[in-house]
């Protein structure tokens, strides 16, 4: 399915990197290597030194884009026109999507104050998540 694709990027194609980038591209959440490999247990020809080195593979050719969050966890998407920004909740790690990026106004704004060319941008929202919230109350009752 995406032979042409790694072909393009001179990738090699085989079976784990084609499942590593169906789970990217269909994940709606940036995914974590350890997602990846729990959600890839089933499958014991991709073990976790496999799916780092592909991830990387994946960035070096600009197919995918790594992110460091403030918990000092990689996460992984593929590289698509349009990008997103999430919540990252600092008791379970999980990451909540925004619908839209709340910063393009304020790029375009300062790209056009300095002269600057923007060609990317970053933002993470850390907290705690609704349901971490819960716990926390239930259990101080």
């Amino acid at each position: 399915m995406y032979r042409e694709l790694f072909k393009k990027h001179n990738l090699k194609f085989s079976k784990p990197r084609e499942a590593i980038y169906n789970l990217l591209y269909e994940s709606k959440i940036a995914l974590t290597a350890d997602d990846i490999s729990d959600l890839l247990r089933n499958d014991s020809s991709i073990n976790l030194s496999t799916i780092y080195r592909t991830l990387n593979a994946f960035v070096e050719c600009n197919l995918a884009e790594k992110t460091i969050m403030q918990n000092q966890i990689a996460y992984y998407e593929i590289v698509k026109e349009e990008h997103k920004h999430y919540f990252l909740c600092e008791v379970c790690d999980e990451l909540t999507p925004l619908n839209e990026c709340p910063i393009h106004d304020l790029e375009n704004s300062l790209a056009k104050e300095f002269g600057f060319k923007i060609n990317s941008h970053t933002l993470e929202f850390t907290g705690i998540c609704k349901n971490c919230l819960e716990k926390q109350n239930e259990n101080r009752k």
